[in-house]
């Protein structure tokens, strides 16, 4: 279920225990709900395991130990600020002939400046506004055939970006 942001922490259950958890393996099929694993900031691996469909608003902001995301097959949505302030992800991949994500919504992977490397489906055709602000990292993006929409201030703060590549018309 969706949880709530109380005093700057989250009702979640997994909150009791935020500096404790280091590995999540979801063995689901539901969507992970808004603030789920907010600022559980020892976490270093998410296993999704072919079952997670959308990943909530703020599930996994400030989790800065996570360094790879590998959605499953299922996932179709990323919602806002899932990732935000991940600072140490370095690796996103969304890349897969059978995966399913259409969406990365608004500040999804904010502020994580680490990351180098996005792998996104075919499938993808949302981009929203702020979805990956302040990428510093960033060099190059391509954008899949699929893309219809890309928000504003998508790239916002990718000072080194020097290119992007559409595939599609």
């Amino acid at each position: 279920p969706d949880y709530k942001l109380i005093g700057g922490r989250s009702t979640s259950p997994a909150s009791r225990w935020r500096y404790d958890i280091k590995t999540i393996s979801l063995e689901c099929y539901s969507p992970i709900g808004a603030y789920a694993f907010y600022n559980c900031e020892n976490v270093t691996h998410v296993e999704f395991n072919n079952c997670v469909k959308n990943i909530g608003n703020n599930a996994f902001e400030g989790c800065s130990g996570i360094s790879k995301v590998a959605l499953s097959n299922d996932t179709q949505k990323i919602c806002s600020e899932a990732f935000k302030d991940c600072t140490s992800l370095e690796s996103v991949d969304a890349y897969y002939s059978s995966i399913t994500l259409t969406e990365i919504s608004a500040g999804a992977f904010k502020n994580c400046g680490a990351l180098q490397s996005v792998k996104l489906a075919t499938s993808v055709k949302y981009i929203k506004e702020n979805a990956f602000e302040g990428w510093v990292s960033l060099t190059e993006f391509d954008f899949p055939e699929s893309i219809r929409e890309i928000g504003k201030d998508a790239f916002k703060g990718c000072t080194d970006l020097k290119g992007f590549k559409f595939f599609g018309k």
